[in-house]
């Protein structure tokens, strides 16, 4: 028996701080990225079994670093839709347009800044993965 799914998904809500109630189809999109990124890095098998309801357990048991590699590319794929979002907006009304809109600038900076952060966090958890044996 492996490590639960929900595990995952509990990382990534607490990270998240959001309300995915009846969005399992979203998360589990986020899951499926986030499985994806991390398989490359991880040593261990990442593969899974699920259920209609999202519900399913890896073929391994996972570690610690594992989830949080995985919730964190997660989040990664949360912040990349929602600036897909934005870019859209900017797009769609014009740059000088959109950077009148109230709290847009702003959100897109800090959102922009946040990916940054987040991208840094990966690539530090992503190096302890890397041992001189490999």
């Amino acid at each position: 028996m492996g490590t639960p799914l929900s595990e995952v998904y509990d990382a990534f809500f607490i990270k998240s701080g959001l309300d995915y109630l009846s969005k399992e189809n979203q998360v589990f999109q986020f899951f499926k990225t986030g499985v994806g990124k991390s398989k490359k890095i991880v040593l261990i098998d990442l593969n899974y079994t699920i259920d209609e309801n999202f519900d399913g357990e890896f073929i391994n048991i996972l570690e610690q670093d594992v989830i949080e590699l995985i919730a964190l590319n997660m989040l990664l794929e949360e912040k990349r839709q929602k600036k897909s979002i934005l870019d859209y907006a900017k797009e769609h009304i014009g740059t000088k347009d959109f950077n009148r809109v109230p709290n847009k600038l702003n959100e897109y900076k800090i959102l922009s800044q946040s990916m940054d952060d987040l991208i840094d966090e990966i690539k530090d958890l992503e190096q302890t993965f890397k041992s001189y044996s490999n």
